[in-house]
């Protein structure tokens, strides 16, 4: 009795509660890391994690003024995110989108924009710069599913006529390193 007791004793002081396994190095969806507020160090680790280069597809819905998809183009992206310091919650980036069916190499739009996280919800907010004036952009938190591997969400246009579906995986470079031996 005393054995199957002892054996029984781990299993009896354990959690119901379900740690997730993304809680501290991926933000947005259902982590609950909503109302961080003035802990800097969660947006700036998040910060962190955006910055860098992303390769993946993405997919622009028009809207009609009733929020209703009218139309649709499939992009191939790359988008580069790079943090104005380490400690900052924003900076500047580029994003070059390929149409389905290119194959000259060159990027069908190429975009400049500025971006920061909003650190009252985790919003990322991403402001184009265009020959028209600048064209501003929200990925929701709850939208939103970041860690080191992948970025996928909802890119939803401040005027209302757009929103764009994506998914992107972390782009690292395929190229060996090079060890040259002197003898």
């Amino acid at each position: 009795m005393a054995m199957l007791a002892i054996a029984t004793l781990p299993f009896s002081l354990t959690s119901c509660d379900e740690d997730h396994y993304y809680y501290f190095d991926n933000w947005g969806g259902d982590n609950n890391n909503e109302g961080q507020g003035d802990n800097n160090d969660f947006w700036i680790g998040m910060a962190q994690t955006l910055s860098g280069q992303w390769r993946g597809d993405l997919r622009a819905y028009k809207l009609d003024k009733n929020g209703h998809a009218t139309d649709s183009i499939d992009y191939s992206t790359d988008i580069e995110f790079v943090q104005s310091s380490n400690n900052a919650t924003s900076g500047t980036g580029t994003q070059y989108d390929f149409e389905a069916g290119n194959k000259s190499g060159n990027a069908d739009f190429t975009r400049d924009f500025t971006w920061y996280i909003d650190t009252n919800n985790g919003d990322i907010y991403i402001t184009y710069k265009e020959q028209n004036g600048n064209y501003m952009m929200k990925i929701a938190y709850n939208d939103l599913n970041l860690n080191d591997r992948t970025f996928t969400g909802l890119l939803y246009a401040a005027d209302g006529g757009e929103v764009d579906d994506f998914f992107f995986n972390r782009f690292t470079s395929n190229a060996k390193k090079v060890k040259i031996i002197f003898e």
